[in-house]
């Protein structure tokens, strides 16, 4: 590169660099999302990690009697006895042939934690990569329990946990009040 080259190419970079700071900060075109990228089955989910308490791997489930068949049993976590479900049946799959190795922490009021058939990657999203335009999401994604999408390796319903969590609610409390009814006929 001779000097005259290089004098233009230094004159360009400057300007370029200048022109960085001559416009106000924008917080929302460089907003960041960080995510889990999960499998449900055969169908690719992302999570917030803001509504997770933490990613648990390979940890024994110890199936517990119970009437759920979303309850796959208990799990110790961190010196707490944590109740596991499964994430596909809440999410309206066919209950696992096998468990899970990967479970979620929910972040809620109450220790419960979610499982789900494969940890795939943490991604951090920015608003642009979030994007929904273009591509089409797996016929999965029903619209329950969704929180929107994610643009990574291919379009990804996010879960909205909270969701998940109210329905594992709703599940528990019917399993009770079934059972408070089948001992009171009983009496």
């Amino acid at each position: 590169m001779d000097d005259t080259n290089l004098a233009d190419a230094l004159v360009e970079l400057r300007g370029t660099f200048d022109d960085a700071f001559a416009h106000p900060y924008s917080a929302s075109a460089q907003a960041v999302e960080n995510i889990l990228a999960i499998r449900v089955r055969d169908d690719a989910y992302a999570l917030r990690l803001t509504e997770i308490a933490g990613l648990v791997d390979g940890r024994t489930i110890v199936p517990v009697p119970s009437p759920l068949p979303a309850l796959l049993g208990v799990v110790g976590v961190r010196g707490q006895v944590v109740p596991v479900y499964d994430l596909g049946f809440v999410l309206g799959y066919a209950p696992a042939t096998t468990v899970p190795r990967w479970m979620v922490q929910l972040r809620q009021d109450e220790v419960v934690a979610v499982a789900f058939d494969a940890f795939e990657a943490q991604q951090r999203l920015t608003t642009e990569a979030g994007e929904t335009e273009g591509g089409t999401l797996p016929d999965s994604a029903t619209g329950r329990h969704l929180a929107g999408v994610a643009r990574t390796d291919r379009l990804r319903p996010i879960l909205d946990l909270a969701s998940v969590y109210e329905a594992v609610r709703r599940l528990a409390d019917e399993a009770k009040a079934g059972q408070r009814g089948r001992v009171a006929a009983a009496q």
